[in-house]
């Protein structure tokens, strides 16, 4: 049974917003409503554009409500991310009951569907709706670069409305991807190969880390195409000793984490549709 307090945010996200003038013509305050703080200073064209996140989540919910079955709404669930003193946010929602299963004759595992939006109000970002997956076996998030991805900036010229018209299609993209994940699954790949990609795509040193976590994944997946996807969305799901990706410790780190991992999902985004990576179907 579908729950409306899904899509209630978090109070370092639940606030209201204005805009209050500088001395500088064309800046405004940034300001918290609620406590009355500025939280930065913004262009004016943004000032004119701009929503709460309440009022930016809540229609954007609303929509992925109306759009899925209440099968596929079963044991829905969200997560919200924060960065910014609240003006960077993220929104997960989680669809379990739309799932898909890979497997080779190493391993067999289940993916389900994972919608991602994502909103700034200081224009640290733009409003953007991401659909990609979870798997289960290791809860690794993915999205992939190939998805058709919504995106309109906090700019006068965005409107809330025909923003979240656009989400429409996200179990029919899923299927798509689990499709793709099931080919890389069957498509075996050697260490050799697998290097000259790392070292194309990233740095020797972060090529050299990801390179054992790709053989820490052959081990459980063998030794194919979607062993290296899941050690590129490892590094954009963990951020510790696990992985050995730690994030760099500067004094407002635990304000930055979330906006920094779903930078490496970014990343990981560009690798899998990189030349190189899709070159290794060939």
């Amino acid at each position: 049974m579908f729950k409306e307090d899904l899509f209630k945010l978090p109070e370092v996200l639940d606030f209201d917003i204005k805009f209050e003038d500088t001395r500088v013509r064309d800046k405004k305050y940034l300001v918290n409503a609620n406590e009355g703080y500025a939280l930065d200073v913004v262009g004016h064209s943004l000032a004119r554009g701009c929503i709460s996140h309440p009022e930016f989540y809540s229609k954007v919910g609303g929509t992925i409500v109306e759009n899925l079955s209440e099968e596929d709404k079963e044991g829905m669930f969200t997560i919200f991310k924060s960065a910014q003193r609240g003006c960077w946010s993220a929104m997960e929602v989680h669809f379990p009951s739309v799932k898909s299963d890979i497997s080779n004759d190493k391993f067999e595992t289940t993916t389900y569907l994972r919608g991602v939006s994502t909103h700034g109000i200081n224009g640290c970002l733009s409003n953007q709706f991401f659909w990609g997956l979870i798997d289960m076996f290791c809860t690794n998030g993915q999205i992939s670069g190939e998805y058709e991805r919504v995106r309109r900036k906090n700019t006068s010229g965005f409107r809330i409305l025909s923003f979240v018209d656009e989400i429409r299609s996200a179990k029919e993209q899923f299927l798509t991807e689990t499709k793709r994940l099931q080919s890389w699954a069957n498509t075996k790949v050697n260490n050799f190969d697998v290097k000259y990609v790392l070292e194309k795509l990233m740095s020797d040193k972060k090529a050299e880390n990801m390179m054992v976590l790709f053989v820490q994944e052959a081990k459980e997946r063998g030794r194919n195409m979607f062993a290296l996807q899941s050690a590129f969305t490892n590094y954009a799901t963990y951020a510790d000793e696990r992985n050995g990706f730690t994030l760099r410790q500067t004094k407002n780190v635990s304000d930055t984490a979330h906006k920094s991992l779903w930078g490496r999902e970014m990343e990981v985004s560009k690798w899998l549709s990189s030349k190189e990576f899709q070159g290794l179907a060939s």
